[in-house]
């Protein structure tokens, strides 16, 4: 089983955060991901309208040189909704929610149920996001929360461990070869069934030879 469907039994905490960023920047490119997005407007006459703007999508993760598998392991390593709430739970305590206790446990429920499979380090960066963001006063919005943990998770999971190009070239040679032997077994035994519906005093000098080294290997 990959590790990285083995949940940590603590959620993530603010100082492994911390370590795990200060590694993570060494080896990847992490940067904003903005898109530009559709919305109704009126202009000055009251007319409905169409304008664009630029909306947060996620961040685009790339890396700067190989990357440690072990590291890239901890990185996507699947939340659990105890985690989840845990992270959501102190977010709020940075971004108010407003409209009471029980509405609020909904979102978490909610929120935490969307997000299972998602990288435990894509929530808690996008919490991370959201409690810098000084233009945010409150709780933000579950559908924009949503969409750039999922958006960072899902470019967090395009990166892949390289592999060494010896080890690969060893391993294409070790599953070419039981081919190879297959293939050369096949014509042997095609032979052989050919050479069986033929008189043995028609056979040649060479089939008597084929058929007593096949005899012999057998």
């Amino acid at each position: 089983m990959s590790q990285i469907a083995i949940y940590r039994p603590q959620p993530l905490s603010t100082e492994d955060f911390r370590k795990l960023e200060a590694i993570a920047h060494d080896t990847l490119d992490i940067a904003l991901k903005n898109v530009d997005e559709l919305f109704w407007t009126t202009d000055e006459y009251g007319d409905r309208i169409q304008r664009k703007r630029s909306i947060m999508a996620g961040f685009d993760i790339a890396p700067k040189q190989e990357i440690n598998p072990v590291l890239l392991e901890s990185l996507k390593r699947q939340t659990t909704p105890r985690h989840t709430a845990v992270h959501l739970t102190r977010l709020a305590a940075h971004k108010p929610w407003g409209r009471g206790e029980e509405a609020f446990s909904v979102i978490v429920e909610d929120l935490a149920r969307d997000l299972i499979g998602v990288s435990e380090w894509a929530i808690v960066k996008t919490c991370e996001h959201y409690r810098k963001d000084d233009t945010i006063k409150f709780f933000p919005d579950t559908a924009a929360f949503l969409r750039i943990a999922i958006e960072t998770d899902r470019s967090l999971k395009n990166i892949a461990p390289k592999k060494n190009a010896n080890s690969a070239d060893r391993s294409d040679a070790e599953n070419s070869r039981p081919q190879e032997r297959t293939q050369r077994r096949k014509r042997r035994v095609t032979r052989m069934c050919k050479l069986a519906l033929k008189p043995k005093d028609c056979w040649t000098r060479w089939e008597k030879r084929f058929f007593n080294a096949m005899g012999e290997k057998a």
